[in-house]
């Protein structure tokens, strides 16, 4: 009895020493914009009905933190801690390790393209930031975990940009060639948008309707062009003509907003299917296969 006592003394002992190593974590846990601001945000009622849920039964799933030095970063649950901080509801936390912090966006990006709706321009954005990342990852420490030893000693930076290229079109079923646009498309957006998350999350749900052409185009005028276009999308949700310029971009229509959509989407199928044909690669038909389920949706308005 003496020794059964004692052991869960010891029980008792290391579970509140856990309790509050998790409790100063809690006090402490350090908000990375850069991090936060790579998950698309929740709609008002999306955010009310998460609300809703952790206020009746309690924060379920733990929010992951990355102890990194002395830091302890919050990687996955930002919504989750600002209702529990608010409404002063306890929560778990779940340590993870990262080896960088381009190496905790990956992992974000791969849990966010893995459980959330998203538009095809949001998925476009993540799988280029995540390519950026992983194509950093290469550069900063001369390799990463789809480097092989020969490509260390070559010293190739093509072979290696062109193998997460093609590991992440295979993760992603999409073609090389669309990782590629991706990377672009995801340039392009950050700097038109600069450090306004909401401007960035309004384009790429499809809040304010900018085809990835016209923002591409933009960002090539320069600095001045992108200041203009900002300022005009952030007070009107629209683009301004250019001086001596007819408009280019005004509050579309929701037929010829279809129809360049639609347009669009055919485009990159005849590529894919072609891909597929010419280089016998698979992932380019299921990707194409995928996008023609997308085109019947928005062609016969089905489900």
């Amino acid at each position: 009895m003496a020794k059964m006592d004692k052991f869960k003394g010891l029980v008792s002992g290391i579970a509140d020493q856990k309790k509050s190593e998790d409790n100063q974590i809690k006090s402490s846990l350090v908000i990375k914009e850069e991090l936060r601001t790579l998950i698309p945000p929740l709609t008002s009622e999306e955010y009310n009905q998460l609300q809703e849920n952790i206020r009746t039964e309690g924060c379920r799933d733990a929010l992951v933190v990355w102890k990194n030095g002395k830091e302890h970063i919050l990687v996955d649950g930002h919504n989750r801690y600002k209702i529990c901080t608010e409404n002063k509801i306890d929560f778990r936390i779940e340590l993870k390790e990262f080896r960088s912090i381009d190496h905790a966006k990956d992992w974000m990006v791969s849990n966010q393209l893995g459980k959330r709706n998203l538009t095809e321009e949001a998925k476009s954005y993540l799988r280029g930031k995540q390519y950026e990342s992983e194509k950093r990852q290469v550069g900063g420490t001369g390799k990463n975990q789809y480097t092989s030893s020969e490509e260390l000693k070559t010293g190739d930076a093509n072979v290696k940009s062109t193998r997460t290229r093609e590991k992440l079109a295979e993760e992603h079923k999409v073609s090389p060639k669309t990782i590629e646009r991706d990377e672009k498309y995801a340039e392009s957006i950050d700097k038109l948008t600069g450090d306004d998350s909401g401007l960035k999350w309004k384009i790429l749900n499809k809040e304010i309707n900018l085809p990835k052409k016209t923002i591409e185009e933009v960002v090539a005028q320069g600095d001045d062009a992108v200041k203009d276009a900002r300022d005009s999308l952030t007070k009107t949700g629209t683009l301004r003509p250019a001086p001596g310029k007819k408009a280019t971009q005004q509050k579309a229509k929701p037929e010829s907003s279809t129809n360049a959509d639609t347009d669009k989407l055919i485009k990159e199928i005849v590529a894919e299917l072609k891909l597929a044909a010419q280089e016998k690669n698979h992932q380019a038909f299921e990707s194409a296969l995928a996008k023609m389920n997308s085109l019947k949706q928005k062609i016969f308005k089905t489900p």
